[in-house]
């Protein structure tokens, strides 16, 4: 009995554009994730930094 369907390749190059376009949205996912852990913490600790520095000033005078 024949089938219809046709068994999955592993050497079929037509799947490998969209092999590729799931790696870019991983990779892409990644770095917008380092960027959400990233930029709040380099926010608050030059913010704090700064405070220091000020409050640090005002007691040197």
């Amino acid at each position: 009995m024949p089938s219809s369907s046709k068994p999955a390749s592993p050497s079929n190059h037509n799947d490998a554009p969209a092999i590729r376009r799931r790696r870019e949205n991983l990779a892409l996912r990644y770095f917008l994730r380092g960027l959400v852990v990233l930029v709040p913490v380099t926010l608050t600790v030059s913010i704090v930094y700064w405070l220091f520095r000020k409050v640090d000033g005002l007691f040197n005078h």
